[in-house]
């Protein structure tokens, strides 16, 4: 069966050509929840990026570890304004498990 995007509930009519390569899952997000929902994925993921950083408990590591995380989340939110990555389910499980990742560990040491 064919799914519908919200997108298309905001086409003038229902009979107007949709064009199925011009997608943005950023625009996507914000056509569905709206600028308060939105703004409050950004916070979560937000928090998600920082927890490393402020983090006292956790598993420690290095700075080069969570460098690479944040690139590869950098990646794939790079990778939603052209294409379909959240969509794809390997996609949308890599970033999942880079953010659960990110929510375990800190760059801090534990107190001595």
């Amino acid at each position: 069966m064919y799914k519908r995007q919200v997108s298309q509930l905001y086409l003038d009519s229902p009979d107007a050509p949709w064009i199925v390569q011009v997608h943005n899952d950023w625009l996507e997000t914000l056509a569905t929840f709206g600028s308060v929902g939105s703004s409050l994925i950004w916070l979560a993921l937000l928090l998600v990026l920082i927890r490393p950083l402020f983090a006292f408990d956790g598993i420690r590591s290095r700075w080069g570890f969570v460098a690479f995380v944040w690139i590869a989340l950098g990646g794939c939110m790079v990778h939603a304004i052209v294409d379909f990555p959240f969509q794809v389910y390997s996609i949308l499980f890599l970033f999942l498990v880079l953010c659960a990742v990110l929510s375990v560990i800190t760059i801090r040491k534990s107190p001595s």
